[in-house]
């Protein structure tokens, strides 16, 4: 410890002597460092600040360093007696401020090192490896099974879906290889969801498309009538879902990053492939004589199975 020149120690304060430290705001309308100290720390503060008090005589100000680990972080002039609260004032930024008050904060808390760990988990080396393979199985497995339905159901429609996700997956990879993003656990859990959300659209217009053909509309106009009628609602599900994945990238960890950028991605090019890609795709199949929209009615018929031909009136069960 260094000495005055009376041989008298220098008297130091330290984070157990402070109590808390805030950001406020100055008379100015700038940022400054408050803080109190604790009922001991402040007579020390008071002995450290009155023997270094400006001079009168010249106007000589002293400064008064806030260390860590050995290293000033900043040195304010004294241009008073603090005892128990103070401020530090300054051209300051709200980032500059918010540092300070942490490092002060975080030197008046004790932290202690036990040397026995709480717990201990021992990961093998092949836990990862398998980790991603589960993950790849899954992946696939809902992809295929998700093909296999769609083309089971709706017949040439779903065959257009196919290649719409297929397109869809390809742009996915391409945007991910040109953003570097790289393919996580998670990243795979937002492809899975982004492929669930493009096959909800072909759903969502294919379902229009059998109301139209119910309507006797010729193939033209049934394609044309079940595209413009399911738009509103594929972009307000897209719309809402994309929001979300904004505000999970925004705030989330690296491996919450990670999914919400995948599902990004699949979202933004998923309403191109859904919707644009695959209209096109049944205009040309129609012009060739191609399109065929017959579907599967599994679901209506079961309902009128158990039913009859009339709706079901579930709002007079409550009321």
């Amino acid at each position: 410890m260094a000495l005055q020149k009376n041989g008298t120690p220098y008297i130091e304060v330290n984070g157990a002597d402070l109590s808390r430290a805030k950001v406020e705001i100055s008379k100015n309308g700038g940022y400054l460092v408050s803080f109190v100290m604790t009922t001991g720390g402040a007579e020390k503060m008071l002995k450290m600040t009155i023997a270094n008090q400006p001079d009168t005589n010249t106007g000589f100000k002293r400064r008064m360093a806030i260390l860590l680990d050995g290293i000033v972080l900043s040195a304010p002039s004294l241009n008073s007696p603090i005892r128990g609260e103070g401020q530090i004032e300054g051209n300051f930024t709200l980032k500059d401020v918010e540092f300070l008050v942490q490092i002060l904060n975080s030197g008046s808390l004790p932290g202690a090192i036990s040397k026995q760990p709480i717990s201990e988990n021992v990961v093998g080396a092949t836990m990862g490896a398998d980790a991603i393979a589960k993950g790849k199985f899954a992946s696939w497995l809902g992809l295929g099974t998700t093909i296999v339905g769609v083309l089971a159901y709706y017949r040439f429609a779903g065959f257009v879906a196919t290649i719409s996700l297929a397109l869809n997956l390809a742009m996915i990879m391409a945007c991910m290889m040109l953003f570097r993003q790289p393919l996580t656990l998670a990243g795979l859990a937002g492809l899975v969801l982004s492929v669930g959300m493009s096959v909800d659209a072909n759903v969502l217009v294919f379902e229009r498309i059998r109301e139209e053909r119910e309507k006797n509309a010729t193939t033209r106009m049934a394609i044309r009538n079940g595209f413009d009628r399911a738009w509103t609602t594929i972009f307000d599900s897209n719309l809402t879902t994309l929001i979300s994945a904004f505000v999970l990238y925004y705030v989330g960890t690296e491996q919450i990053k990670g999914f919400a950028m995948t599902l990004i991605i699949g979202l933004v090019i998923s309403m191109f492939t859904a919707v644009f890609f695959a209209h096109n795709l049944f205009e040309i199949a129609e012009r060739w004589g191609l399109a065929k929209l017959n579907m599967a009615d599994y679901v209506n018929q079961a309902k009128r199975s158990l039913f009859g031909p009339q709706d079901i009136d579930c709002l007079a069960w409550f009321t």
